[in-house]
């Protein structure tokens, strides 16, 4: 019988949209009379502290929540190489603000530099519009790092050494005018929910689609763990414009996030039917890395 266990309050309150969605999968299963899946909540996962437990066991609550269930079970290497941030090679060109070749940075100073050089040649001053303009940065390694985020570039500069070292995704920022968060199981779009924007907006199915295509057909990963053939995820997809006069009006789509199916919100997806499958198939996958990474 596959367990999940689902994080709570002290109360046993699920504390997130995607635990509380497990509330209603165990219901759903019990007016089914299916007793494949067991639902078992609780504050932390110490209780399953063992690898002959964990495997049985799928967890589902906050990335910390998850990463801890992996550290007391496989130890620290484990949630350093496995429970990292995603970002599939054959999409590069496809996120929201990229920039060519690359947007992944480790010399922090050496790119404030380059970057205030480049754009000075490209449309001249006045110097303070180029330091002004913003960047958004994710951490390449490690999930919900505190200093994700959009900054200037003069905060870039000046605070150069907080960033120095470490390796980040930068992308120019892009203001989006509608996002939907799209859920892929078995290689096919079982669901989108708009999260921002008009609701009257058009989802760009094909383009999905498309995006959909290009991964699974892809050869692998740019050194992340999102190997050929992943079948259950998040994309994150938005609508932004470029306006060139009053009647010309270009809209684009891109990539905002990607996101393997652990820890994200759900956005009132509620397939009850094929949630617990998909939180199995996403686990079983993060269970392969875990064991290639320790021994």
């Amino acid at each position: 019988m596959r367990k999940f266990l689902i994080q709570c309050d002290s109360h046993k309150r699920p504390l997130y949209d995607f635990c509380y969605a497990m509330v209603e999968a165990e219901r759903y299963f019990a007016w089914k009379g299916d007793d494949t899946f067991r639902f078992i909540y609780t504050e932390h996962p110490k209780k399953y502290a063992s690898e002959k437990a964990a495997e049985k066991v799928v967890p589902v609550g906050s990335v910390e929540f998850v990463r801890e269930f992996v550290r007391l079970n496989y130890g620290e290497i484990a949630v350093k190489e496995v429970i990292r941030p995603v970002y599939p090679s054959c999409w590069l060109g496809s996120y929201m603000g990229s920039m060519d070749p690359t947007f992944v940075v480790r010399g922090m100073r050496t790119f404030a530099r380059k970057i205030v050089q480049f754009e000075y040649n490209r449309r001249g001053g006045p110097i303070s519009a180029i330091l002004d303009k913003k960047y958004h940065l994710k951490h390449d390694e490690i999930i919900k790092h505190p200093l994700n985020g959009d900054y200037p570039l003069h905060v870039l500069r000046d605070r150069v050494a907080e960033f120095e070292g470490e390796p980040w995704h930068i992308s120019n920022t892009v203001d989006t005018v509608n996002e939907w968060r799209v859920f892929v199981h078995n290689h096919a779009i079982v669901g989108v929910k708009q999260y921002k924007g008009d609701y009257n907006a058009v989802f760009p199915l094909i383009y999905a689609n498309k995006l959909i295509k290009d991964y699974e057909e892809s050869p692998g990963s740019n050194g992340t763990w999102a190997e050929k053939g992943t079948s259950t995820y998040t994309l994150d997809i938005g609508e932004y414009t470029n306006t060139n006069g009053e009647n010309d009006v270009n809209t684009h789509y891109g990539i905002v996030e990607f996101h393997e199916f652990y820890s994200c919100g759900l956005y009132g997806f509620d397939d009850w039917s094929i949630l617990p499958y998909m939180y199995s198939q996403q686990w079983f996958r993060i269970l392969r890395r875990i064991y290639a990474v320790i021994h």
